[in-house]
């Protein structure tokens, strides 16, 4: 945390930093989990596991090769926007920015990590925290 002169800055930045630090964790984990699945698509690590699937597991098919890389790549995407606005909430920039990767982490599946009880209340949380007029006022 930084020295401000003005209590209302220090009080929205102690505000947003502890939901801001989350939101970048999950930022790094989605890109982490967005990665490993490009990965899988393209080199099949997962073969052995798809092979066991029987045709009626559709699942299992829709998730291989291409498919997979082209998910994870929308995925890797989303996650940079995540960790960036974790990144910026924590020094009071862009509040356009946290607002995107506030949603984009509260709503299931657009990020690379498939942990949705862990990325929906951050993102909510965030959410709350950039809705405050006060912590509003104090982005630059």
């Amino acid at each position: 945390m930084t020295t401000h002169a003005n209590p209302e800055a220090a009080w929205a930045e102690g505000r947003a930093s502890t939901p801001g630090t989350l939101l970048l964790l999950v930022g790094f984990l989605s890109i982490g989990m967005a990665a490993l699945n490009m990965l899988n698509g393209l080199f099949g690590f997962a073969d052995g596991v798809m092979a066991s699937y029987t045709p009626d597991e559709e699942f299992g098919a829709a998730m291989s090769g291409t498919t997979a890389v082209l998910v994870g790549a929308f995925n890797l995407v989303f996650s940079c926007v995540i960790a960036a606005a974790g990144w910026r909430m924590r020094h009071l920039e862009s509040h356009t920015l946290c607002m995107a990767g506030a949603i984009l982490a509260a709503v299931p599946c657009l990020s690379g990590c498939s942990c949705c009880l862990v990325t929906i209340p951050v993102g909510i949380w965030c959410l709350q925290v950039l809705r405050d007029d006060m912590v509003r006022a104090q982005f630059h």
